[in-house]
């Protein structure tokens, strides 16, 4: 199993992630502590967020735990709403694979401040993607992690005062209660969560009961010096939240409390920095930063001792026989390279004039005698060979660099190469799995489709043709018998309320012929006016119904796309003629007195597909009753009604005399036309409430 840490990873040991994916492959994303180590299956990389993205795309993983900046008390966050973007939208397209998002708990209040947005904003995108877009992602609210090794931690700040006796400024007060949990605990929770996951969203609570103790802080740690910018009134209070599944259903609970561990923490902290040196902290401090001006005063620093070293030399006998300034040019040119070793070599000649001129020497003289230019040539070529296998070292050292560089950009590219041979491997295996059940998965539509009603009919078909399909653009008309008009049955939640509840056919002329041949028509020249695929239910040379999928992916303009959305509309074909061979068998014993009129059950069960599309989104209705006294008022709003409605729409009698009318696909807002159009034609209607829809229903 493949399974990748992402986000604020910096609290994590090697041993908190060998105990939380034992036997697992574990990718670590953002500011690893952990090195890699093959042997422990861990590879570690520092990437900024769109090398996140890319990373993702290339590699496929089972498992995603993301851990928020908000874990850390006044940390920054930065990309987290891009980071976690990509990650939902991978999820997305392989909806196997289980996210996990550790954040901190919301403010109390209308708190507007940029990060309580953000969070807010992240809170919804998980919510969204698991409730629109079926990916399979939980929420675990956590109090604020600590580390005393971790160094933008609040904890690790904070030690960091202490020891150097500085004042540390806190953004809380010293009355508000701040919440920690060890790394530890939390990566048990979380191996607990994946241990026994459960599909789809969920919100876990960890308690805020691990309170930090101020005053017992200041005891232990004598050196710090605690600043609280807030006052009581100000601060801000964080959600307190309690949750007892956790300990329940997980049989978890925090063992390690910070107030106990703190004084072990702080130890610890002091240890660590005393093991590194003064001298490395100073280097780390100056000489990297300033390090060519630092090389020019160390250049000049043992020049100095050169010229102690030669008056000492010049006044024995025994050190006579040794030339410091060789020895000055020859070590400067060792260390550090031609060009300084040529200044040291200047700085030597000039010791040497210095020298002739103060034993009596004019200086003149030392450029008549070539005798006297030897020691001079000699300093100058001494500098330039030590200097130049210097440099030539330093250069050979830059090459293996380079060369090192280029091995691990090939690396790379052999690791993209194989992340695409994973991706292609994996649709292959999808094809191969889908050809293996294609059978199965004939059996399993037709099954869902198994129905004598056409409407229940309609909204299984949507479903089954968006899951199909992957597309959630899809719509059903039924095609009046004068074929003038083709009238909205059920669409997709998506596009339900810009799709067109009537479609004049005569503006469809190409498409209803390519449709009557039995192909399903294509708008190769992507004309907005019309859908991407159109394709129709006949019976007897007669159009009975469209299906139309509204947009769709470039991806998708395929042969064998189209060779699909054909194969399942014959699936649907099948159905419904079958239901409407059924409905005609059948048709005196649910209609009254061979009218258009639904006999009362027949109407319950009409009205009871209409609820249930309206509910998931997928169609629209209003229910009327009909004012009517007797059977003869019945018959005579009956046939003044029978030319003001469209063919979709139901008449219902029920036992009691009661006269209903169904309307389909209309919208709330035109009803009060219709009960205007039927006044005016001597009908009295209302629309019926929603309690009254539910005892019609039995509900």
């Amino acid at each position: 199993m493949r399974v990748l840490l992402a986000g604020n990873t910096g609290y994590l040991t090697k041993k908190m992630i060998g105990e939380l994916f034992p036997k697992c492959d574990v990718l670590i994303i953002g500011d690893p502590l952990v090195e890699t180590s093959f042997d422990k299956k861990i590879t570690a990389i520092s990437k900024n967020y769109e090398q996140l993205t890319d990373i993702v795309e290339l590699q496929y993983f089972d498992k995603i735990v993301y851990f928020s900046a908000f874990l850390t008390f006044t940390g920054r966050v930065q990309h987290e709403v891009e980071e976690m973007s990509s990650l939902l939208e991978y999820c997305e397209q392989n909806k196997e694979t289980q996210l996990l998002y550790i954040t901190k708990p919301s403010t109390l209040g209308k708190d507007k401040r940029n990060e309580e947005l953000i969070l807010r904003q992240l809170a919804d995108l998980c919510a969204y993607y698991a409730t629109e877009k079926g990916v399979d992602v939980k929420v675990i609210k956590s109090p604020f992690l600590y580390s005393a090794e971790k160094s933008n931690d609040f904890l690790y700040k904070l030690f960091q005062s202490a020891a150097a006796q500085k004042s540390f400024r806190i953004a809380a007060s010293r009355r508000q209660s701040l919440s920690f949990i060890a790394p530890e605990d939390l990566c048990k929770l979380i191996r607990k969560v994946c241990d026994s996951w459960e599909k789809g969203f969920e919100i876990l609570n960890i308690p805020q009961q691990n309170e930090l103790d101020w005053d017992q802080l200041e005891d232990e740690i004598p050196q710090s010096k605690l600043i609280f910018t807030e006052d009581s009134t100000t601060a801000t209070k964080l959600e307190q939240l309690t949750d007892s599944q956790l300990g329940d259903r997980y049989n978890w609970k925090q063992e390690i409390k910070l107030n106990e561990k703190l004084p072990e923490l702080y130890r610890k902290y002091r240890k660590n920095i005393s093991s590194v040196g003064a001298w490395e902290r100073i280097n780390n401090i100056l000489f990297k930063k300033h390090h060519k001006l630092i090389a020019v005063l160390e250049v000049l620093a043992a020049f100095g001792i050169c010229i102690l070293l030669n008056k000492l030399a010049s006044n024995n006998s025994e050190f006579k026989l040794i030339d410091i300034k060789l020895l000055y040019v020859v070590i400067v040119g060792t260390i550090y390279g031609i060009d300084l070793g040529l200044v040291a070599a200047g700085l030597a000649s000039g010791l040497l004039v210095y020298s002739f001129v103060i034993s009596g020497t004019n200086w003149l003289m030392l450029f008549y005698d070539p005798s006297n230019w030897l020691p001079f040539i000699g300093y100058f070529i001494i500098g330039a060979i030590c200097g130049y296998l210097q440099n030539k070292n330093k250069d050979r050292l830059n090459f293996w660099e380079k060369e090192n560089k280029l091995v691990q950009e090939k690396y790379s590219f052999v690791q993209q190469l194989y992340g695409e041979e994973l991706r292609e491997t994996k649709e292959l295996r999808k094809q191969i799995l889908g050809s293996k059940n294609s059978f199965g998965k004939i059996f399993e539509v037709t099954q869902k489709l198994d129905s004598v009603e056409p409407s229940q009919i309609f909204n299984k078909a949507i479903k089954v043709l968006e899951e199909l399909l992957e597309n959630k653009t899809i719509s059903i008309y039924k095609v009046e018998k004068n074929e003038a008009f083709a009238r909205l049955q059920v669409a997709s939640s998506a596009i339900l309320k810009e799709q067109p509840f009537s479609l004049a056919l005569a503006d469809y002329g190409e498409i209803i012929a390519t449709v009557k041949r039995g192909e399903v028509w294509v708008n190769n020249n992507l004309d907005k006016r019309f859908p991407m695929y159109v394709t129709g239910i006949s019976q007897d040379a007669r159009l009975l119904l469209l299906i139309t999928v509204s947009h769709v992916d470039y991806t998708q303009m395929t042969l064998y796309y189209q060779n699909l959305f054909k194969v399942l509309c014959g699936l649907v074909q099948s159905a419904v003629l079958k239901a409407l061979f059924y409905k005609e068998t059948v048709y005196n014993k649910l209609h009254y007195e061979q009218t258009k009129i639904l006999k009362e059950q027949a109407f319950i069960n009409e009205l009871k597909i209409a609820k249930k599309s309206k509910e998931e989104q997928n169609s629209l209705y209003e229910l009327l009753k009909i004012d009517v006294k007797n059977m003869t008022e019945l018959k005579t709003a009956y046939s003044k009604l029978e030319g003001l409605i469209r063919e979709n729409d139901l008449f219902g009698i029920f036992d009691d005399g009661s006269f209903y009318l169904l309307l389909t696909q209309i919208s709330p807002k035109n009803v009060p036309l219709v009960l205007q159009r039927f006044s005016k034609a001597g009908v009295k209607s209302q629309v019926v409430s929603e309690n009254e829809e539910e005892k019609l229903c039995g509900l």
